[in-house]
């Protein structure tokens, strides 16, 4: 990541994140697709003073869509194997502060 103090007390950072194909879960036998690769913007924005820091995060900037877990499990209904995914955030927001005594 990068991070800048742009203004005196204000400092920005960026990050980047970058996820190569992933193996699902419970596929022992890799006989199923990869999970593809993936990759997320995520900044974050403060305010600091002496004892206080104001701040903001933005978490997956572009609003990516990607499945950052994927599951071969048994189906009771079907009595057989199938695949189940957990769909990343979509893009969100943090605002905080933090206060030192």
């Amino acid at each position: 990541g990068v991070t800048v103090k742009p203004i005196p007390g204000y400092t920005w950072g960026l990050d980047y994140i970058r996820v190569g194909r992933q193996f699902i879960d419970w596929d022992n036998a890799n006989d199923y697709d990869q999970l593809p690769a993936y990759q997320v913007f995520n900044s974050r924005l403060n305010y600091a003073q002496e004892n206080y820091l104001v701040y903001l995060d933005i978490y997956n900037i572009f609003n990516e869509l990607y499945v950052n877990r994927g599951i071969n499990g048994f189906d009771w209904n079907t009595f057989d194997y199938t695949q189940y995914f957990n769909p990343a955030p979509m893009r969100t927001a943090t605002v905080g502060m933090k206060i030192s005594f």
